[in-house]
């Protein structure tokens, strides 16, 4: 993932899936912190709210973890008027006539919409994006208390585990060090190690006081004054976080990003492209009711190719024998018979390979379902070469080709 990250310059987020409806067995919601990487600020903004804060969450694991596997109806539908939206910004015809206002789906909740920040002091969240919500951290801070309980030593360095993988799912840094420490009175700063790791930029910290309350903070090294300021309250435990963290879009990226969007260009229509009404296929399709506004000339020309490039059904029709045995090894022998603009293929059993026998295979399967073909692709097979066959296709008025 940071290899997929660094390669196209994506943007990371991280969204709260209880923001867009995730329940668990009881009917609960389920908070399931979920990452995302994007190319597209406002994408990523559609899939990235977060909880209010104001609810109670059941916990992701049995069978509350297989229900988070599935994505909401709440969530695709963000991504979808997000991306829809910014089709339209772009000028995309296909999305500018889905102009009318949609209507909110059954039970989802009014959570609003991203909006582009103004002029102003960055947010903390344009440039750290930690996890901030209290349960997620609480089950990885009751486990720091349990692991230094009755230790001689406050603190522990995380090494590589699982713990410091859940700890990664919530800060999307490119951590250097990470420790717990057990009542710590002020906030640390790793000066000996900060020697050596030039890359740690930021520094966060996860407390759990001792009235069981939880708090998340983060900050810029260029921005301390005061590195080892006391905590307000007296700490149970706390996680200490070290790194630098992954380029989230800042505010005054995101301004420059919305000035880089211009007016989209009028698609002209070049004469060559434009099917001249002798042509085949010119008049198969057409556009009843509909202005050049709503499907603009070049769209026109673009279908009418495409339909004439593909070719009609049952208008080539490719005709041979195809032989197969079974089991036993007893062979047996069918007329394979393939429409060329959709590849449908129909087998017709045939008891020999006699011009009689193929050709009242062909009236009685294709030519009585779907019509006479205008032209019919053969190979040097006998029976398709044989009068009876030549004069069926003259009758027909079809054309052979080998």
């Amino acid at each position: 993932m940071l290899k997929l990250f660094n390669d196209f310059e994506l943007y990371y987020d991280y969204g709260n899936m209880c923001a867009y409806g995730l329940r668990g067995r009881n009917g609960g919601l389920i908070c399931k912190p979920t990452g995302w990487l994007s190319n597209n600020p406002a994408l990523l903004a559609s899939v990235t709210h977060k909880g209010n804060g104001l609810h109670e969450h059941e916990e992701c694991m049995g069978g509350n973890a297989k229900l988070a596997a599935v994505y909401t109806k709440q969530l695709a539908k963000s991504l979808v008027d997000a991306f829809t939206s910014e089709m339209q910004d772009l000028g995309d015809e296909r999305f500018i006539l889905a102009t009318s206002t949609s209507t909110p789906m059954p039970g989802t909740p009014a959570w609003p919409a991203p909006s582009t920040p103004g002029p102003g002091p960055m947010l903390e969240d344009d440039h750290v994006s930690l996890q901030k919500d209290p349960d997620s951290w609480r089950p990885l801070l009751k486990e720091a208390a349990e692991r230094l309980e009755g230790k001689v030593a406050v603190a522990a360095e995380i090494k590589p585990s699982a713990f410091l993988e859940q700890v990664k799912a919530l800060v999307p840094w490119h951590i250097s060090f990470a420790q717990i420490y057990r009542t710590p009175k002020t906030r640390r700063l790793p000066t000996q190690r900060m020697l050596n790791v030039p890359e740690i930029t930021h520094r966060g910290a996860a407390l759990l006081y001792h009235d069981n309350t939880i708090e998340v903070e983060s900050q810029a090294l260029e921005d301390l004054t005061n590195p080892n300021s006391r905590f307000e309250r007296s700490v149970r435990v706390a996680i200490f976080i070290y790194g630098k963290p992954m380029a989230v879009e800042t505010s005054a990226q995101r301004r420059t990003l919305s000035k880089l969007t211009s007016p989209p260009t009028p698609v002209a229509v070049e004469p060559e492209q434009t099917m001249k009404p002798w042509e085949p296929g010119a008049a198969d399709i057409s556009f009843p009711g509909l202005s050049e506004d709503q499907v603009p000339r070049w769209m026109q020309n673009a279908l009418e190719r495409i339909h004439s490039n593909l070719g009609r059904f049952n208008e080539r029709v490719t005709l041979d024998l195809l032989y197969t045995k079974d089991s036993s090894g007893e062979t047996f022998a069918f007329l394979n018979q393939v429409d060329d603009a959709t590849t449908l293929q129909v087998l017709t059993l045939v008891n020999d390979r006699n011009s009689s026998t193929i050709t009242s295979a062909l009236v009685k399967g294709w030519f009585q379902h779907y019509g006479l073909p205008e032209t019919l692709l053969v190979d040097a097979e006998g029976a398709m070469k044989s009068f009876a066959f030549d004069e069926l296709m003259a009758q027909s008025n079809i054309m052979v080709r080998f």
